[in-house]
């Protein structure tokens, strides 16, 4: 299984990275964060191979390329139905993306299935099994346990999240700045580079890479980095492009 980073930063992006989205095979997509339709793009040759995206939660980084996407798919010739998984509102959401971005009513030429998941549910895409859990964060967010690579989206230190992660062979956690500045993370629902590595040695993840990377941090990642070193050896921090092997 191949894992590509289509957008490894947080909240906004920045001149390095795209926002969060993370492809498996050509075939799955997790979140749609601005910019990622672009890097999509530039990966390969366009969107048509795309058979399901997983979105974590409702925020803009995750979620605002979804339009482009899909207007990008409409207008390569696309005729097969996608599915988009997510949290509850998730159809509402992507509906209302639509409608606000006034999509001609006979552009999308193919159908849309949602799938709206529940915390601790197991679903389906195809040949890949999907396990979930729930995130600690603002709003309702969802982690996802693709066969053995694991997502965390948005969240503070959970050890529903642990148990999720036991054991897998990757997993990408969202590292929102450095130790010092957890109080201020804990408030809205994020973690520490520091903290992801500390969530990752629980579980005994194999690999970890520290990703969603906010714009003042996305060109001195090195305290990060250092950081998540000493508590789980051989960390690395996610670069747009990055392909990972499992």
């Amino acid at each position: 299984m191949r894992v590509v980073v289509i957008g490894s930063g947080g909240s906004a992006e920045s001149a390095q990275r795209a926002c969060s989205s993370y492809l498996i095979d050509d075939e799955v997509l997790i979140d749609v964060g601005p910019g990622s339709f672009r890097n999509l793009v530039r990966y390969f040759s366009g969107p048509l191979k795309l058979k399901y995206i997983a979105i974590t939660h409702l925020h803009g980084d995750h979620i605002f390329d979804i339009g482009a996407l899909l207007w990008g798919m409409a207008l390569a010739g696309r005729t097969e139905e996608i599915t988009i998984a997510g949290p509850r509102g998730v159809k509402n959401a992507v509906n209302t993306m639509l409608a606000a971005g006034m999509t001609p009513p006979d552009l999308l030429k193919f159908g849309i299935r949602f799938v709206e998941v529940k915390p601790g549910e197991e679903i389906k895409f195809g040949r890949f099994n999907i396990k979930t859990a729930a995130g600690k964060h603002t709003i309702e967010d969802i982690a996802y346990r693709i066969n053995d690579a694991c997502f965390s989206g948005d969240t503070s230190p959970s050890d529903e999240l642990i148990k999720l992660f036991n054991r897998c062979e990757l997993l990408i956690h969202e590292s929102s700045g450095i130790s010092e500045m957890e109080p201020f993370l804990a408030k809205f629902g994020h973690s520490s580079a520091r903290q992801a590595a500390m969530v990752a040695a629980s579980a005994k993840a194999e690999r970890l890479v520290l990703s969603h990377i906010p714009p003042a941090l996305s060109s001195s990642t090195r305290r990060l980095l250092a950081e998540a070193r000493q508590v789980f050896k051989g960390a690395l921090i996610a670069k747009d492009f990055m392909e990972i092997t499992i």
